[in-house]
């Protein structure tokens, strides 16, 4: 999915599949801001789930095209972890996105 569509945030709790990213030295090694890059709403970034045995493929395929690649982490358990920022629970989180939604629609 797209980052700007919410990417994990929004993709992993609804899913159940949680995800472990962990590398993001390409952040300050480009200048960016952590911020920026994990809920910004640009529309050049794609977050893409594969078997790990295509990570070559992938990653020849967006050199071919030019476009820049960083394998993030992996997919897989009951937490959403994404460097040191966020560690959190895939089932609180899932708790807490279903009942923000149940509230919202009561209050119509």
């Amino acid at each position: 999915g797209q980052a700007a569509d919410g990417g994990l945030s929004k993709k992993a709790p609804a899913g159940g599949l949680g995800v472990a990213a962990d590398n993001f030295d390409w952040v300050q090694e480009k200048g960016l801001r952590a911020d920026a890059v994990l809920f910004g709403e640009s529309q050049s970034r794609a977050i893409v789930s594969a078997d790990p045995a295509a990570e070559a493929k992938i990653a020849e395929i967006a050199a071919q095209l030019g476009v820049p690649c960083v394998k993030l982490g992996k997919t897989g358990g009951k937490k959403i972890q994404i460097g040191t920022w966020i560690n959190a629970d895939l089932n609180e989180l899932s708790d807490l996105y279903r009942r923000s939604l149940r509230q919202k629609v009561e209050q119509f």
